[in-house]
C-alpha cells in the first residue's frame, strides 16, 4: 500500500490579502477578474505593481519577501480595507490565525 504524502501549505500572509484585493466582474454564473489585488494595491498605495507581487514572493528569489507585507503598508492596507468595506485584520497582515475567545 502507498502511503499518502501529506501537502502541509506555508502560510502566505502576503498572497490571502492580495486576493482579497481582486476586482471580478461576475458574468451569469461565472466571474472574471477586472483588476488583480497586486493591481488594486499598486494603484491605491502608489507602488509599482512588481514590487506588491515580490511581497509573495520566496526569499530566494531576487527581490521576493517570503510572503511577508512590509510594516510601512499595514496602516495604509487597514485603511484601504476598511474604506473598500474587505475585512482584513492586524492578524492577517503578520500571518496569524487570532486565538478563539473562551466562552
Amino acid at each position: 500500500m502507498k502511503s499518502k504524502k501529506r501537502v502541509i501549505k506555508k502560510l502566505n500572509p502576503a498572497r490571502s490579502v492580495i486576493e482579497k484585493f481582486a476586482r471580478y466582474d461576475t458574468l451569469g454564473n461565472r466571474k472574471k477578474m477586472i483588476e488583480s489585488g497586486a493591481q488594486v494595491l499598486a494603484r491605491k498605495l502608489r507602488l509599482n505593481v512588481s514590487s506588491v507581487y515580490r511581497w509573495q514572493y520566496p526569499t530566494d528569489k531576487s527581490g521576493g519577501l517570503g510572503g511577508v507585507i512590509p510594516q510601512e503598508h499595514f496602516h495604509p492596507l487597514l485603511d484601504l480595507a476598511k474604506q473598500s468595506n474587505i475585512e482584513l485584520t492586524a492578524d492577517d497582515l503578520i500571518g496569524t490565525k487570532p486565538k478563539e475567545k473562551a466562552l
